[in-house]
């Protein structure tokens, strides 16, 4: 440097000018890694050709695991949650449940975002009284008329009673619109 620049009044200036061309060739290949038509499949690996895979074909697997993502979280809520309502009502009400069937909202949210119940299905039936012991079989008498008919209906009543303050409790409980709320009594 001191034989290009006689004066030393112009060698702070060169040595400025100097420094800055050696970052700039020095940056110069950094600068193409934010330029968007990097691809990193053109990078020459040492040691031999490895290959590698394009940013679109990152994006997709990324898509493809963030969809498997959700739908594993869905599943293990779901589980969860048809457990917690099996045991809820099976101690509250005189029913057994047959079957908990939850549906999801599809959203484009992340899997962070509460999700929306967009169907619940209960499916019970009436607790059955094993615990009790066999006893002979009375007489039966059959009678035609409205006493048979009253009986059963006010079990009907009875159990359409419990099915609403379950599907009331339900929404609540979950603070969900009892119409996506679906209670089905299962008879025997």
């Amino acid at each position: 440097m001191d034989l290009v620049v006689p004066s030393s009044s112009m060698r702070n200036y060169v040595k400025l000018v100097m420094g800055l061309v050696i970052m700039v060739t020095m940056l110069k290949p950094i600068s193409a890694l934010y330029d968007n038509k990097f691809d990193i499949s053109k990078i020459q690996w040492p040691g031999g050709s490895v290959p590698a895979a394009s940013f679109e074909s990152i994006r997709e697997k990324a898509a493809d695991l963030e969809r498997q993502q959700t739908e594993l979280a869905e599943q293990q809520v779901n589980g969860v949650l048809e457990k917690a309502l099996k045991q809820h009502v099976e101690a509250a009400y005189p029913f057994e449940v047959a079957r908990v069937s939850v549906r999801f909202a599809k959203s484009e949210q992340s899997v962070s975002h509460s999700a929306e119940i967009e169907e619940l299905v209960l499916q019970v039936r009436p607790k059955s009284n094993e615990s009790r012991t066999i006893q002979p079989v009375d007489p039966v008498s059959v009678r035609m008329g409205e006493s048979g008919e009253s009986a059963r209906r006010g079990h009907t009543e009875e159990s359409d009673k419990r099915i609403k303050q379950l599907k009331e409790e339900l929404a609540t409980l979950y603070r969900i619109p009892g119409s996506v709320i679906s209670v089905q009594l299962l008879t025997d």
